[in-house]
């Protein structure tokens, strides 16, 4: 079952579902978006993966052909105790980015991302605001509020810069 965003999390924080999709509508102006939200990573794995496998950049020119990638998957989790916390020296590096310039994201949403920010680096990882050589980050050029892991920025167009 497909739902919005806001659907899918309430689903999630009552405990009626361990993994979801949840939508963001296109209109006139963007694109129509799609989100993995679940409640573990061994959840979102196997989403992800399964949805990966059906090799969908095959049907969709508008999709990235990017296959699970097992040794990144391996290297990045060996830099994290089972806990989750950094192991000294191979901490992660996460870019949060907290506004767009021209929408603030919502109270609640930055009250959440100040929550991820504080928790990654109680963890010790790092985590910051990125800095991008582009403009934007989306099909329609336009960054949104988001958190996304970036290991080495090499060839991405990207830089970021850590707290």
């Amino acid at each position: 079952m497909l739902t919005t965003e806001a659907g899918e999390a309430a689903l999630q924080a009552l405990r009626a579902s361990s993994v979801g999709l949840g939508t963001d509508i296109g209109q006139n102006t963007y694109a129509s978006s799609v989100g993995v939200m679940g409640t573990s990573i061994e959840a979102l794995k196997l989403v992800m993966t399964s949805i990966l496998s059906t090799k969908p950049w095959k049907d969709d020119p508008n999709v990235v052909k990017m296959p699970w990638d097992y040794e990144i998957e391996a290297s990045t989790l060996a830099r994290a105790h089972p806990g989750g916390s950094a192991k000294e020296g191979l901490e992660l590096k996460f870019g949060i980015l907290w506004t767009d310039g021209v929408v603030r994201p919502q109270p609640p949403v930055r009250r959440a991302m100040r929550l991820v920010h504080t928790i990654l680096q109680d963890f010790g990882h790092k985590a910051g605001q990125p800095i991008s050589r582009r403009q934007g980050y989306g099909r329609d050029q336009s960054p949104t509020p988001s958190v996304w892991l970036t290991g080495d920025v090499t060839g991405l167009g990207l830089e970021a810069s850590f707290a």
